[in-house]
């Protein structure tokens, strides 16, 4: 039996390697107050294909859960504690453990649906949430976004690491760090000169350090270049990731302006180039 239990752990610890996303598992949410075992079985299977959907993580689902601890002989009843749910969770080469349970005090018409988010490296709650309700119904509306919440703490953060944008013969290179900081390697840039009718267009290429924070919809970023004096940045820009190797800015990131003059030097006007796709180097 010994044999065949490492043999299992040591299998999914090879899965777990293999995949590229964080596991987190959803074993069956409970039921108290008069709601059922089949409500707390639908609404895991609910909850469960909305992580799915959400993406970023592979999620074992109430099933497979239940499956890989039998093939274990993981004793998972009378579960209580989030120190016992990170055990099964570390039986499971889990990230973390997402608990849930319905509820109704006797007599009354209000309902509860808590989630909570169990680290398993460190046995400690991550997040949770608590939705009151009258109807069951009612939680399956709001699901896509308390799965969207719940999981966000454990959600890698998908900037970090070096990025380049290339428009023309002009590139920007910017590296992010884990902990909100960020260096900008290279930056180029060309702008118009009203002053000079000879020297067309002002281009310098400058480097600098910064920080930046996201949501869900944008990337807020500040930075200050060196280009023999100081310039500051300041952006929020809604962002889309192409898979994990690059994301495009819906708005300009930096920007350079090519200025078109006549051999007299009478300006005729700009054209303007964005730093928008960004590839991971």
């Amino acid at each position: 039996m010994k044999k065949i239990l490492l043999s299992i752990l040591f299998f999914n610890l090879v899965v777990m390697c293999w995949t590229q996303n964080l596991r987190v598992a959803v074993p069956t949410f409970t039921a108290r107050g008069g709601f059922s075992k089949d409500d707390a079985e639908v609404l895991t299977d609910l909850f469960s294909s909305y992580l799915i959907e959400a993406g970023g993580f592979e999620v074992l689902t109430r099933t497979e859960v239940d499956k890989l601890l039998n093939e274990m002989n993981f004793q998972s009843s009378g579960l209580t504690s989030d120190t016992d749910y990170a055990k099964m969770g570390a039986a499971l080469n889990a990230k973390a453990i997402i608990t849930g349970n319905i509820m109704k005090l006797s007599g009354s018409s209000k309902g509860y649906f808590t989630i909570s988010v169990i680290e398993v490296a460190t046995f400690k709650g991550l997040s949770s949430s608590r939705t009151e309700f009258t109807e069951l119904g009612e939680i399956v509306d709001k699901m896509p976004t308390l799965a969207k919440n719940i999981i966000s703490p454990l959600a890698p953060n998908p900037f970090i690491g070096r990025w380049q944008s290339k428009v023309n013969d002009y590139i920007c290179i910017i590296e992010f760090k884990e902990n909100g900081s960020l260096v900008v390697e290279r930056y180029d840039s060309r702008s118009r000169d009203d002053s000079k009718t000879n020297g067309y267009n002002n281009f310098f290429s400058g480097k600098g350090t910064g920080s930046y924070t996201y949501d869900n919809k944008n990337l807020n970023i500040v930075f200050t270049i060196d280009k023999g004096n100081q310039t500051t940045f300041n952006y929020s820009i809604p962002y889309n990731f192409n898979g994990k190797n690059s994301f495009n800015l819906d708005q300009r990131l930096v920007y350079l302006t090519y200025a078109y003059y006549t051999s007299g030097g009478i300006y005729t006007g700009t054209t303007d180039f964005y730093y928008r796709l960004f590839i991971r180097q």
